[in-house]
């Protein structure tokens, strides 16, 4: 073999080893990113959860319910039209998953399971039902990997109906938050007394509300250690919210604890240090801040608030906030004529998000709207008048 031969043959097999050693480099890499992915990342933003009407989005389809007629409507984005979905009975928290939707279904007799659901026949195949003596099933949620979360009162054996039983310290836990896996069936206790919860990275995030006082705090526990429950020492709902009959509320993202505490501030928390900033204040008017939802980069924040108008005693504004330069913007402000019902932000879609309203002039129609990015307002849907 020639010496220039020798010179190519051992730059081949330099090369062939840098490919190889690149190839493994990269399915290592590649394995510890598929084991860094957050298994409990849920499929929809968990700022929407609990809100009052089941909505839900996947492509260019939105699902909703009217609450009035009990309409239940499929409206396609794309092609501006909208047709019924046969139910026979309720369903709410929709989730899709996998190419199917599963939701929390109530049959005609108040009967409450988890089911798959076919959106063009109303058919469903139950996936989960809560034991006899338990009395409800509530906060329905699945993750990425097809993982279930809900709440479920616990079995009547514990706590009677209407009544309520608390911890040592003194919250109330007739609820308990449980883990579902529909694949093996198995089913896990994560902790007691969860009103709201997120999951975030390997914690979960939820609040429980004080039995005597009210008051509702956060904690977090990890999902390896459930049973080491964890103060966040933020309180949602104040003594002062309580007292003027307001709500709490608050949600997690990546970086930041979202919270009011029921008052007209706004605040963040950081995970990472506990350093607590103010982000926004509402001064118009006696309200205080109900919840916020993510948006086009943004927070869409819902205020409930007072009116110099007296046909209005108590309505609603949103404000668009930008959290990093706390510009804010009023994107919808209720009036004698239109009151807000609610508004969902669907996650992943920065083009549209849902709102309702209702009309108030002796009869009372509900519109459902497509509010596009630029905050025109596109109808959905509208009942038929009722009278109030």
């Amino acid at each position: 073999m020639t010496k220039s031969r020798k010179i190519l043959v051992s730059i081949t097999l330099i090369l062939l080893l840098c490919i190889i050693g690149y190839i493994i480099f990269y399915l290592i890499d590649k394995r510890a990113l598929e084991n860094d992915i957050n298994k409990y990342e849920f499929l929809n933003y968990e700022t929407n959860m609990y809100t009052n009407l089941p909505s839900g989005n996947v492509g260019d389809f939105v699902y909703f319910n009217d609450f009035v007629t009990s309409y239940y409507g499929e409206y396609d984005v794309l092609k501006d039209k909208q047709i019924p979905i046969t139910v026979n009975g309720d369903i709410i928290d929709l989730n899709f998953y996998n190419g199917e939707t599963y939701c929390l279904y109530a049959n005609t007799k108040g009967k409450l399971s988890i089911v798959k659901w076919d959106i063009n026949t109303g058919n469903h195949e139950t996936i989960y039902t809560p034991p006899n003596d338990v009395e409800g099933l509530y906060n329905f949620a699945m993750t990425t990997d097809g993982l279930m979360f809900f709440l479920e009162r616990k079995p009547s054996s514990e706590v009677a109906i209407g009544a309520s039983i608390e911890d040592e310290g003194g919250y109330t836990i007739n609820y308990t938050l449980y883990i579902y896996n529909p694949e093996t069936k198995e089913k896990t206790a994560l902790a007691d007394g969860v009103d709201r919860y997120y999951a975030r990275g390997n914690r979960l995030y939820f609040n429980k509300v004080h039995f005597l006082k009210q008051t509702e705090e956060v904690f977090y526990i990890d999902f390896d250690k459930p049973e080491e429950v964890i103060d966040t020492g933020i309180c949602c709902r104040n003594a002062e919210a309580v007292e003027k009959g307001y709500s709490g509320w608050f949600y997690v993202d990546d970086k930041y604890i979202y919270y009011s505490g029921g008052t007209e501030n706004y605040y963040r928390c950081s995970i990472k240090d506990n350093e607590e900033e103010l982000l926004y204040t509402y001064s118009d008017s006696n309200g205080y801040i109900c919840w916020s939802t993510e948006f086009n980069g943004k927070q869409i924040i819902y205020v409930r608030c007072a009116f110099d108008d007296p046909s209005i005693t108590f309505g609603a504004k949103l404000f668009e906030l930008d959290t990093e330069t706390k510009e804010v913007k009023n994107v919808w402000t209720d009036n004698s004529k239109e009151l807000l019902v609610d508004y969902n932000t669907f996650k992943g879609n920065d083009d549209y998000f849902y709102l309702t309203s209702c009309y108030t002039e002796g009869t009372n129609c509900t519109t459902y709207y497509i509010i596009t990015s630029d905050y025109t307002k596109k109808v959905m849907f509208k009942n038929s008048n009722w009278k109030i």
